[in-house]
């Protein structure tokens, strides 16, 4: 029992300094693609217009993905979580906008305003994605690190996307 105990600690703390490390080597950061998704009123919006804040996080998730429901959960604000209003833009993969507006009801943690839709997938071509859930940690147009999947503990998440959005 205090062996598993410890190895979930252990496991959320290295996920944690894992994740906010910037990328090594010649990858230490890599500049935002080019892509252009829509908005689900219809507008198309190039990525580098996605937020007007300049450090924010980009999360691409998919219908019926476990994981992604564990994203949002770690974004459901209380009273001691700063207000993440425009500072996270919600991106679903290979949906119309009715069905992301769907899920967009299912998770107010993130306004209708800030989700967008990449029916097609050419954000994921862009970005290299391989699935999702996955967290880009964006500053002035320069992805500086990103989370595929979830961490064991979802505190850990709540802590590194409140942290990396704070002021």
């Amino acid at each position: 029992m205090k062996f598993s105990i410890r190895y979930s600690w252990i496991t959320a703390f290295l996920s944690a300094f894992i994740v906010l490390l910037p990328r090594a080597g010649a990858m230490a950061t890599m500049p935002l693609p080019d892509f252009e998704v829509t908005a689900l009123d219809g507008r198309v919006v190039g990525s580098k217009h996605l937020s007007s804040s300049p450090k924010w996080l980009l999360i691409y998730v998919q219908p019926n993905c476990s994981p992604c429901k564990e994203v949002f959960r770690a974004l459901e604000r209380n009273e001691s979580q700063p207000d993440l209003s425009g500072k996270i833009i919600v991106l679903v993969g290979g949906v119309d906008a009715e069905e992301a507006k769907r899920m967009a009801r299912r998770w107010p943690s993130a306004p209708e305003s800030s989700w967008y839709v990449d029916p097609l997938g050419r954000a994921a071509v862009e970005l290299k994605l391989q699935g999702a859930p996955i967290v880009f940690g964006i500053h002035q147009d320069t992805i500086e690190w990103d989370l595929s999947g979830v961490p064991a503990d979802s505190n850990t998440l709540k802590s590194i996307l409140t942290t990396w959005c704070e002021d």
